[in-house]
């Protein structure tokens, strides 16, 4: 079986944490672009590259830029795979959770911090 690129895996990343901000299931997003949701599926793991002009299809139909995928993005060895926010937020429930925080006022943010600063300690 083939290596998945670090890149390729953090560009699908991306892709499924935009799809997850918007809500909409790997079918929905497969039929916006006109592929099978198994094909997203694929993008999203990085098993399959992305080529520019379906990169340019999923960014208009996720409503971000097609730059939005490739931003910050330079050479990674296997020991740098990008982790972090978008490994979370790549997430149902990590999506949720930011569009929730989102939509809380600075106190209640604030409260939340605290209680998961706690729960981790």
């Amino acid at each position: 079986m083939c290596k998945i690129d670090p890149i390729d895996q953090e560009v699908g990343s991306r892709m499924r944490f935009r799809r997850n901000c918007r809500n909409l299931s790997q079918s929905a997003l497969s039929e916006m672009v006109g592929i099978s949701f198994q094909q997203i599926q694929k993008y999203e793991s990085g098993a399959n590259r992305i080529s520019a002009s379906r990169m340019v299809q999923l960014a208009n139909a996720l409503k971000v830029p097609a730059g939005f995928f490739l931003e910050g993005l330079g050479e990674f060895d296997d020991e740098q795979i990008p982790v972090g926010l978008m490994g979370v937020a790549g997430t149902k429930v990590g999506a949720g959770v930011i569009r929730d925080f989102q939509n809380m006022s600075r106190e209640q943010q604030s409260a939340l911090g605290q209680v998961a600063t706690a729960i981790v300690n």
